[in-house]
């Protein structure tokens, strides 16, 4: 989603989920392999918000949370904060 309340202002929101036949996972019994634990899903929604100082000047700030599943077993969970400025030309 994108949202621009000004000309110079904009918010942008995502979700992204991968849950790739969780369900079949549960048909096998589970054993640690090379890889280590099987994962069954990921989930990272983020948010950023864009401010234009001058016509060629960006800034910007983004959140995002990650958290990833392992089978039959809880979620870890990690948050990212990036700030960026950028220069167009």
């Amino acid at each position: 989603m994108k949202y621009k309340p000004v000309a110079k202002f904009e918010i942008n929101a995502a979700l992204g989920d991968d849950n790739p036949f969780t369900s079949e996972f549960k048909k096998f019994p589970t054993s640690d392999s090379y890889y280590g634990v099987p994962l069954t899903r990921n989930f990272s929604p983020f948010v950023n918000f864009i401010y234009q100082l001058r016509s060629d000047v960006m800034f910007s700030v983004e959140f995002r949370r990650l958290k990833t599943y392992q089978f039959e077993d809880d979620a870890y969970t990690a948050n990212q904060t990036n700030i960026s400025l950028g220069y167009i030309f």
